[in-house]
C-alpha cells in the first residue's frame, strides 16, 4: 500500500477539492489501481476501527460477534460501492458524455472519502461525538465538484444529479447493509465459538 499516495489524495480532495478533481481527471487513474490505492486501504482502516469500536465500546459483545458484525458492515461498504458505481453510470449516462464505468468509479470512491473518514474515526469516538456524522455532509461538497470537474455535467443539469448521486451512494450502503445483516444476523453466534 501506498501511504503517502494515500495521504495526499486525502490532503488535495478534502483541502482543494477543485484542484484534486483537476489531477484525478489529468492522471485518470484505472479503477483497479484506485481500489488498489484508495478504496481497499480505507476499508481496512475502517474494518479495523470497526471491529476495535464494537469489541471496546459494548461489552456485552464477544470477539467472535465483533468480528461477524465488522465483516457484515465492511460487506455492505463494499457492494455499496459497486451498487453506487454500477448504479451512477447509469443514471449518469443521460446527465453527462463523461460517464464511463472508469469515471463513475473514480467519482463514487472519491466522492465516498469523507463518508469513510469520519466512520473511522466514529468507531472509536465516544458515543457523545455522533455529533461528527454531520461531517458525512462534505461528500455532498465532493460530489458537486466532481460533478462539475470530472464529469463534466452542464450546470443546470448539476443540482438534480448530484441529488440522484448522494441518494444512490446513501441507499446502495444502506441497502447492502440491510442485506449483509439479514444473510448473517449477528446474534446467531453463540460466545465460545
Amino acid at each position: 500500500m501506498d501511504y503517502q499516495w494515500l495521504f495526499n489524495r486525502i490532503r488535495i480532495l478534502l483541502l482543494d477539492s477543485p484542484k484534486g478533481w483537476e489531477e484525478i481527471r489529468y492522471l485518470n487513474e484505472p479503477e483497479p489501481l484506485l481500489r488498489k490505492k484508495l478504496f481497499y486501504p480505507l476499508l481496512i482502516l475502517l474494518g479495523i476501527s470497526h471491529f476495535i469500536g464494537v469489541l471496546f465500546a459494548e461489552g456485552e459483545r464477544n470477539f467472535a460477534n465483533s468480528l461477524w458484525f465488522t465483516l457484515a458492515h465492511l460487506i455492505s461498504i463494499f457492494f455499496g460501492y459497486y451498487i453506487a458505481s454500477w448504479s451512477i453510470r447509469r443514471v449518469g449516462i443521460s446527465f453527462s458524455s463523461q460517464l464511463g464505468k472508469e469515471r463513475a468509479f473514480q467519482y463514487i470512491a472519491n466522492s465516498m472519502l469523507p463518508f469513510l473518514l469520519v466512520t473511522i474515526f466514529i468507531n472509536f469516538a465516544p458515543s457523545s461525538l455522533y455529533f461528527l456524522k454531520l461531517l458525512y455532509l462534505y461528500s455532498f461538497y465532493l460530489l458537486w465538484q466532481g460533478s462539475k470537474i470530472l464529469l463534466e455535467v452542464p450546470e443546470q443539469k448539476q443540482l438534480s444529479f448530484v441529488l440522484i448521486a448522494l441518494f444512490i451512494l446513501y441507499a446502495g450502503i444502506r441497502i447492502s447493509l440491510f442485506v449483509s445483516l439479514e444473510l448473517f444476523p449477528v446474534n446467531t453466534i453463540k460466545p465460545g465459538l
